[in-house]
């Protein structure tokens, strides 16, 4: 996140998981409930009351895409995701992902597989879903691309479970994986409604934002807003 003003701690009711999570790195540590701390909190809160306007407008299917900032886009859209959970807690929310890497790692690991129904309505087949407190669920992309065979059996799991839950936020793989892979992901991004782009400012282009933008709207998903990351690590030492 661009803005450096304090961490907030969000706890979540996991009775049987116990689990500590930190957003900005560290280790797990055991506790009576999940807890997650967010770093910039008021930054996230800023941006999430705003994509809260939209879900309440019935926008609730929301896709997260980047301009070459895989990272930042992984920790904001899970960082949004908590503090949507905390505040709008009679809501089911799945996040969606691609990947377990880094520190969002550590949320798969405070979680447990869980039904692919929020209400536990039917048992789990091919799609894993994940808990992390009683209203938050995750879901990792790359473990339904990597089942071969049975890709359309956990493609319809994948759209059942979109489907139930009251609130989606889908952080994307790039477009180009996703042109890809388009036999897997065409009938999945006809379930969400709009997108909000993570922004790296040394990267962004024209040309970028409007490909993203061209290739979304193509599947009837609308541009919304954009939020602004600073420099990724690997490109400061080139200002």
């Amino acid at each position: 996140m661009s803005l450096d003003d304090g961490d907030e701690t969000l706890h979540f009711k996991r009775p049987s998981k116990q689990a500590f999570v930190r957003v900005d790195g560290g280790d797990c540590h055991s506790t009576s409930e999940v807890v997650c701390r967010i770093r910039n909190f008021k930054h996230v809160a800023k941006l999430g009351e705003s994509l809260r306007k939209y879900i309440e407008a019935g926008d609730d299917r929301v896709v997260f895409s980047s301009t070459g900032y895989d990272d930042s886009q992984k920790k904001a859209v899970f960082a949004i995701g908590c503090y949507l959970a905390d505040v709008i807690r009679d809501k089911h929310i799945l996040l969606m992902t691609s990947g377990k890497d880094g520190e969002i790692l550590k949320f798969f690991e405070a979680s447990e597989v869980s039904s692919l129904d929020p209400n536990d309505l039917k048992p789990l087949s091919k799609a894993r879903v994940y808990g992390f407190g009683s209203n938050l669920s995750i879901m990792d992309i790359d473990e339904m691309l990597a089942v071969g065979s049975q890709r359309d059996q956990v493609l319809d799991e994948v759209i059942a479970a979109v489907k139930s839950y009251d609130i989606v936020l889908w952080n994307t793989p790039s477009i180009n994986i996703m042109r890809q892979n388009l036999h897997f992901f065409h009938r999945l991004l006809y379930s969400f409604k709009i997108i909000t782009l993570i922004v790296a400012r040394n990267t962004l282009t024209t040309t970028d934002v409007e490909d993203i933008k061209e290739f979304y709207e193509s599947h009837g998903i609308s541009l919304k807003g954009a939020i602004f990351s600073p420099l990724s690590p690997e490109n400061k030492d080139k200002k």
